[in-house]
């Protein structure tokens, strides 16, 4: 269960150990197993052609290596109780697959390798760096998908444009014709020695000065010497080491292979089948069919609504952004979902999804940009899929954290000001910090960080707390955190330093003022670190003034239901929810929307031609039954009939 219980596990036979595994969950190995038992989520987040630095060294003989073939460096740094860490970390493992073999790939977890991750001055998660050449040419915090595939995709692109070599043939021509002085053999030995590591910077130079370069050719590279084969079951010239002469070494590095390899594989399979389900399968070979219900959102409320309205074979489609939400961006343990005891949020949306998508339930990663009520259908227009048409639709978009919007806020955030302890506070190890509010939010975070800080000053501008009970005695009985009340942030101070030629703000210190006397001189407050919990604000602008809303723009759910003041639009989850705002009160509201939508349409009858169903295999022909099934990779024994296809399919879904 995640890091907590973590372990070393004695594996294979006789003298052998590994402490195999460090990503918990993945593998349990057991003493004297002539096979190792593996036994990993489904829904893993950090396998694949990633790898990990576990310490410093590494990172030093990896900025080495990718000097010598001028391959760039990307670099996550991550943390388990990171939610915008498991957030993003699907799409990295996604880009280094897009990109294997042109750029190298890694991990650093800064709980794990806390030197590499001070070295950098990481003061916020996940961060990305982009190295080339073994100079750092870029890097930024958050869950940023079109950074981190812009900079991989042109760090790639220099990469291949300079991955060349010059031969000494072409290189005697060229100076014959451009400068013969220099056209002898020996100062063209001289010359290709100096540049034989980085033929491409040589050739733009010479470009730059001559108006024209050498002729070039693609580097060829020396293949690395290939071990001794050790051949598997059933299979011939299978490459890896010999397993009777390998090192403990080899030997874990090669277990730790093809477990990855296997898990991966077994997610590719799961992922095609949830993408060709028969509903997505409709909705692709169908052109101008309207949807049953959209989802807007995809938290708690959203998924639940989705898993409902699908088994009631609504074929539901979710839109909502891949990176977002309340619940995903939790790194502290959710202690209080049935079910789910001491579960990261990030995971506990993925288990939803998972679940959602079994029962036919689509999901596109893209966000919502209005929503035309006064048509029917509903039109609603994204980002960037275009417009939807919907007879009915559930708003479930939440909350986004709340700023306070004072002075130095948003010149430090990333340097000290943070929203998320879980994810950043690792990084204040054994320093100080502030937590800003007087809910459950801020009191967990109080409490998490008392176990990593110095210690915790918690500024609340009431003199009583709103958060739970239990919370509040946690709070009020630990040494290390301190209350001051009647107390707000007024500025957030600062400097920059300079580390490697490269300038950086740290934060240092808050000005707080007393609530009770706005007037008297504000204290200065000495902080390395600062995390903002004060609350939400309902993303509802984009139906303002078609929906009603209350003060707060919160939508109104009269009669204790989830239906908006617009038949046919519903609302689920934190979205109407200013009281409760909790996960298990959201996913109740979004079966209750899914049930209100299908009730609406049952009163209100469509034309089940024009809308989005089940795909029906009988129509398809024999070609196209027989490329699914191959896609699918169903072995469909002795199928030479439609009927047998057909059957095979059905029984896959």
């Amino acid at each position: 269960r995640g890091s907590r219980e973590a372990s070393h596990w004695p594996c294979l036979s006789g003298s052998l150990r590994c402490a195999f595994r460090r990503t918990a969950g993945m593998v349990m190995l057991r003493r004297g197993a002539t096979a190792c038992c593996l036994a990993f989520w489904t829904l893993i987040w950090d396998a694949g052609a990633v790898k990990e630095l576990y310490t410093q060294k590494e990172f030093s003989d990896l900025m080495t290596e990718s000097k010598n073939d001028g391959r760039p460096v990307i670099i996550d740094y991550y943390s388990m109780s990171c939610g915008p860490c498991h957030m993003i970390a699907p799409v990295f493992r996604k880009v280094s697959k897009e990109f294997a073999g042109r750029a190298y790939f890694r991990k650093v977890d800064v709980n794990r390798n806390h030197q590499t991750a001070s070295y950098q001055r990481i003061s916020s998660m996940p961060t990305f760096q982009f190295w080339m050449k073994g100079k750092k040419r870029h890097q930024f915090s958050g869950a940023d998908e079109y950074s981190l595939r812009e900079w991989t995709r042109r760090l790639v692109e220099e990469f291949e444009r300079d991955d060349v070599e010059v031969t000494r043939e072409a290189l005697e021509e060229f100076y014959k014709k451009h400068d013969p002085a220099k056209a002898t053999p020996e100062s063209i030995d001289k010359i290709l020695e100096k540049n034989s590591k980085d033929f491409g910077t040589m050739v733009r130079i010479l470009k730059k000065k001559y108006g024209e370069a050498p002729a070039t050719k693609k580097r060829e590279r020396a293949a690395k010497p290939e071990k001794e084969e050790a051949p598997k079951a059933g299979a011939k010239g299978s490459s890896g080491p010999n397993l009777q002469t390998a090192t403990i070494e080899e030997l874990r590095q090669e277990l730790e292979k093809r477990e990855e390899d296997a898990a991966m594989e077994r997610l590719e399979e799961e992922e095609r089948r949830l993408t060709h389900n028969p509903c997505s399968l409709y909705r692709n070979r169908t052109s101008n069919a309207i949807e049953k219900v959209v989802i807007i959102g995809g938290g708690p409320s959203g998924m639940t609504a989705a898993i409902y309205a699908a088994r009631a074979n609504l074929c539901p489609l979710v839109v909502a952004p891949a990176l977002g939400g309340q619940l995903m961006a939790k790194g502290v343990d959710v202690e209080n979902y049935p079910g789910m005891p001491r579960e990261n949020g990030g995971k506990m949306i993925e288990v939803m999804k998972h679940q959602a998508r079994s029962f036919f339930t689509e999901v596109w990663d893209d966000s919502v940009l209005s929503v035309n009520a006064s048509m029917r259908p509903f039109e609603i227009i994204t980002n960037k899929s275009g417009v939807v048409k919907a007879h009915a639709v559930i708003l479930a978009t939440g909350a986004d954290s709340r700023w306070l919007g004072v002075e130095g806020e948003w010149e430090y955030r990333g340097h000290g000001v943070s929203s998320c302890a879980a994810c950043d506070g690792y990084l204040f190890k054994g320093r100080s910090c502030a937590v800003i509010g007087g809910g459950d939010t801020a009191m967990e975070e109080a409490l998490m960080l008392s176990r990593i800080c110095s210690d915790v000053e918690l500024i609340h501008r009431r003199g009583e707390f709103r958060a739970s009970l239990v919370l509040q005695q946690r709070v009020l009985a630990n040494p290390k955190i301190r209350v001051r009340w009647h107390t707000e942030v007024a500025t957030f101070g600062g400097k920059t330093t300079e580390a490697e030629g490269e300038q950086q703000k740290v934060l240092t210190h808050l000005e707080l003022r007393d609530t009770k006397d706005p007037g008297a001189e504000l204290v200065r407050l000495d902080m390395d670190a600062a995390f903002v919990a004060i609350g939400h604000d309902p993303n509802t602008q984009f139906v303002k003034g078609q929906v009603d809303m209350d003060a707060a723009n919160y939508l109104v759910t009269p009669d204790r239901s989830t239906r908006t003041s617009v038949p046919g639009i519903f609302a689920a989850g934190d979205v109407a929810d200013h009281v409760y705002r909790q996960a298990i009160t959201s996913a109740g509201s979004g079966a209750m929307a899914a049930l209100d939508a299908e009730r609406y349409l049952s009163e209100n009858p469509v034309d089940e031609e024009l809308c989005i169903k089940q795909e029906n295999f009988a129509s398809w022909s024999l070609k196209d039954l027989r490329s699914q099934v191959q896609l699918l990779g169903i072995k469909c024994v002795a199928c030479t009939e439609k009927s047998d296809f057909i059957a095979s399919l059905r029984a896959t879904y």
